[in-house]
């Protein structure tokens, strides 16, 4: 509008100028030779001219401004669709991470949400539509404390990270203890655009250590308190803190008699109802009656009593009995839980824990009644005493025998035939020991193991002090010695209690610790190794919590025969750890696969065979401190636990570097066939029997724009992972099929095995979708083999039996690969369908005819041939293995020896020299 205007306004102008003053130019000229008409016409030719030149310059120039102006725009165009598609696979890379990703505004007032991914959706409760542009600490149910909220803003101010665990509910009102870790992002100016917030729930590790602290503050009252209502009211006081339940204590003193304790929190009318039962009613009789609270399980609330849940509101109890080790009741112990009480994650263990330290501490509370009484009688009649008093004059002879000293030691007249009565290994100890007492004339004590004929094993305390006899006038000792069996026999349940896990027996995490911290001081070779039960869930939902419980008891016993394995503890769930006295990757990798092997075969309960699989993190000690050597196993056990093929991880000092490169590999996976990046390569298997060709193996290869060739071992588990090997797997298949009908076509005559992953069988058109590929490429099915590792099969026997029938059923032939390393048992495998074996490369490597190897595969191979199973050999690649197998009648071979993996037309070169192989050595 306005190029417009300026241009019929220079017209205007120019018009009535020319009008204007035209005639005085005509007046000034000299025209004689036209008339006025001609002269007339010459002005208007020479108006025509000039405005026409004026109006294509003005014209002209606008075209160049418009032109200009929309190259600048289309530009834009295209920058601002860049930037929205590189944020559209920024999202896709965030929403695929299953940590909590939440992004803030920090420049703004409160700092608002601008994005969530469906992993923070999850965990809090809130979407993206519900917190975006909202303050982010609204986010917290449970309103951060005044000082976090300041350390938060600080280092927002500060622009710098921040990291902490609070308590949060979340939007359904589900409590949960929240990790959050923040960090700043900037521009590329440096500029603070944004902050990261990464959440994770954490309320299993938090609630365990809260645990953890609660029994050490626990134990520490047992061993300082002495005054039985205020220890008893002390350790209920912390259950019920840790809880956040009511907590009742039925302390039964004798069989009339039975004191209460309850906590401070308890409700008046819950107080009058316990106080209110007779000392025969319902509770006393559960301790001999009802088997469920024998065996100390969750007794809901309906099942005990309706007043409970009718009038006074609780939802749950826990009522457990308290024993000692001999059996003796010494009381009851009641958790009442509120509907409005947090139900922790751990609350059946939390309340069996707590029973065994009520029962230490009434073994402890006996043991000093016990103590204070024979302190008593002791200074009443000393002769009459348990203790044995024996006084040696200084020519080493016995003054003073007591009564129960001469019962146990019998006469004796001299300190030798004392010595003698001792086992012989601490009689020089035990002169030693007198001998410092008399020369530096303090009293000191000594513990003693020693076997009595009638008492059989004990514990002795001696304790024995110099005094000067006035009388004889010379130095005497006094030796008091007493039977401290009983409290060696506490003192070691309260350490076990503290030190030991109380279902395996084994060491817990916090011992471990400690006695990997002593090792890391001394500085010798070290490895920390830490296994973990694979889909512990699924066993406890297949077969019943009792299994699991059966395996995690036995795991102990089967680790024994393992000298390499030091100090197996339980330090998780259905984590354990253990230390090696080793820093060589080799000598780790044959440890572990032996402890793999050992673990994976089946555990047999109830006639039942129960498969397990673990997972293995390892960190190698290179002088880091304790905690930072355990996070480093835990975050290579965790990878381990997300590769669906490598089971066991090492640690390395690059891994954060790795992690980015694998979610960067991940996020390319999902454009990689799309932009031609996989290739499908073939080796041979060769009959060498027969002389001839017998097929290939179809192997994945992704040729990476930026990192070149990725090893199929590190892109096929992010695959599985992701859940994109189900996609992949389908363009392996199609394109292997293509490639047998294009053989089929020219006239090779080969079966070609295509690789399927369990993520691909369980799909429920599975099958379907396989005779359409078939159909589809026009391939022969009886040219098809599909080769599944022992391990897929035993996820689910089920649903594989199903599935590898109904392949059969259209004539897709199966191989079982890396035969050798699962299961490697031939009783499962005769279960199933199976047409081939592939004996794993790892008994060939080493072959020769003084090994195991060539035991084992001359065994597999003659039990298939029984079973009519075909058996291929991979990995072969010297003509010295060849021989030796051709010796045990191996007929398919696969190796490097005949051809490597190849692209189509190269393998195809490489038949006639294969052949020729074949012929040369026949």
């Amino acid at each position: 509008m306005k190029s417009s205007l300026r241009i019929t306004s220079i017209y205007f102008i120019i018009s009535a100028l020319w009008i204007t003053f035209s005639d005085y130019l005509v007046e000034d000229t000299d025209f004689r030779l036209f008339d006025v008409v001609s002269v007339q016409t010459l002005k208007g030719y020479f108006f025509i001219l000039m405005t026409s030149v004026l109006i294509y310059y003005l014209v002209d120039r606008l075209e160049m401004k418009q032109q200009e102006a929309l190259n600048q725009r289309l530009n834009k165009e295209r920058e601002l669709e860049e930037i929205s598609h590189i944020n559209a696979r920024y999202k896709h890379v965030m929403e695929q991470i299953t940590q909590g990703i939440v992004l803030i505004n920090p420049n703004k007032p409160h700092h608002p949400v601008i994005f969530m991914n469906r992993a923070a959706e999850s965990l809090t409760g809130f979407n993206e539509t519900d917190m975006f542009g909202r303050e982010y600490l609204k986010m917290h149910q449970v309103p951060m404390p005044e000082l976090e909220q300041q350390r938060l803003n600080e280092a927002i101010k500060d622009q710098q990270p921040y990291a902490t665990i609070l308590p949060n509910v979340k939007k359904d009102g589900t409590f949960y203890w929240q990790a959050i870790k923040m960090s700043p992002i900037f521009s590329a100016t440096s500029q603070l655009e944004n902050y990261l917030v990464i959440q994770e729930d954490v309320t299993d590790q938090t609630e365990q250590q809260r645990l953890i602290e609660n029994q050490l503050d626990m134990f520490e009252a047992i061993i300082r308190v002495r005054e039985e209502h205020q220890l008893l009211e002390y350790l209920i006081d912390r259950v019920r803190h840790h809880l956040e339940g009511e907590v009742v204590f039925l302390r039964l003193t004798e069989p009339s008699h039975t004191l209460r304790f309850y906590s401070k929190n308890v409700k008046k009318p819950t107080r009058e109802f316990f106080d209110a039962q007779p000392l025969d009613g319902r509770f006393m009789t559960y301790l001999s009656e009802d088997k469920q609270v024998i065996h100390a399980q969750k007794v809901t609330i309906k099942e005990v009593d309706p007043i409970f849940n009718q009038q006074l509101g609780y939802r749950s109890m826990y009522s457990v009995p308290v024993y000692s080790e001999a059996k003796e009741v010494y009381g009851i112990l009641i958790v009442l839980v509120c509907d409005d009480v947090t139900t922790l994650s751990i609350l059946d263990s939390a309340v069996l824990s707590y029973t065994s330290l009520f029962a230490i501490a009434m073994q402890k509370l006996r043991f000093m009644q016990q103590i204070t009484e024979s302190e008593r009688v002791y200074r009443l009649i000393s002769e009459h005493s348990t203790d044995m008093i024996v006084l040696i004059n200084e020519k080493e002879g016995i003054d003073y025998i007591s009564p129960a000293a001469e019962k146990f030691f019998g006469e004796l007249p001299h300190m030798y035939r004392l010595l003698m009565q001792l086992p012989a290994r601490y009689r020089d100890q035990f002169e030693s020991f007198l001998r410092l007492v008399k020369n530096t004339k303090e009293s000191d004590t000594l513990e003693l193991d020693v076997h009595h004929p009638l008492d059989g094993d004990m514990t002795m305390e001696v304790n024995a002090a110099v005094f000067f006899d006035h009388d004889d006038l010379e130095e005497k000792l006094l030796l008091n010695i007493r039977d401290i069996s009983e409290r060696k026999t506490f003192e070691q349940a309260l350490n076990r209690s503290l030190y030991f896990d109380p279902l395996t027996q084994l060491p817990n995490r916090f011992y471990f610790k400690q006695k990997l911290k002593d090792r890391l001081k001394s500085h010798l070779a070290t490895s920390l190794v830490m296994i973990s039960f694979d889909e512990i869930n699924h066993i406890q939902h297949a077969y019943g919590e009792d299994t699991m419980t059966f395996i995690l008891k036995e795991l102990s016993d089967l680790m024994s025969p393992y000298s390499f394995i030091q100090l197996l503890s339980r330090t998780g769930e259905s984590e354990f750890s253990f230390i090696v006295n080793t820093n060589e990757q080799e000598k780790l990798d044959e440890y572990i696969q032996t402890v793999i092997k050992a673990i994976e075969e089946p555990w047999h309960l109830n006639e039942k065979d129960v498969i397990t699989t673990i997972s293995v993190g390892v960190s190698i000690s290179q002088d880091q401190s304790i905690d930072q050597l355990m996070i480093e196993a835990e975050m290579a056990l965790k990878e381990a636990q997300l590769d669906d093929e490598v089971k066991t991880h090492y640690y390395h000092p690059d891994q954060r570097e790795q992690s980015k490169r694998q979610l960067q590999l991940k996020n390319d996976l999902y454009y990689a066939s799309d932009y031609q990046e996989f290739e499908l390569f073939y080796q041979p298997i060769v009959d060498v029997r027969e002389e001839r060709l017998y097929g290939f193996e179809s192997l994945l290869r992704w040729k990476h724009p930026s990192y070149g060739y990725v090893s199929p071992t590190e892109f096929i588990p992010i695959a599985e992972q992701s859940g994109r090997i189900v996609q992949i797997g389908y363009w392996v298949m199609e394109k292997a099929c293509q490639q047998l009908k294009l053989w089929e076509d020219s006239g090779l005559e080969a079966v070609v095995s295509v690789n399927i992953s369990y993520r691909q069988i369980i799909e429920e058109d599975f099958v379907e979708r396989v005779k359409t590929i078939i159909n589809h490429c026009g391939c022969h099915r009886h040219h098809l083999v599909f080769e599944l590792t022992e391990n897929i099969l035993m996820k689910d026997i089920a649903l594989s039996n199903r599935v590898l029938n109904e392949l059969k059923a259209i004539g897709i032939r199966i191989s079982v690969d890396d035969f050798g390393i699962g299961y490697s048992s031939l009783s499962y495998i005769k279960k199933f369908p199976i047409d081939i074996l592939k004996i794993d490369r790892a008994f060939v490597r080493n072959l020769d005819e003084e090994t195991n190897d060539l035991a084992i595969i001359r065994a597999i191979v003659e039990m298939s041939r029984s079973l009519n199973l075909r058996v291929v050999i991979e990995g072969v690649e010297t003509e010295a293995q060849l021989k030796l197998l051709k010796q045990l009648r191996c007929q398919l071979i696969q190796g490097y020896l005949f051809s490597k993996p190849l692209p189509p037309k190269e393998v195809v070169k490489q038949i006639a020299g294969i052949q020729q192989h074949l012929e040369g050595i026949s």
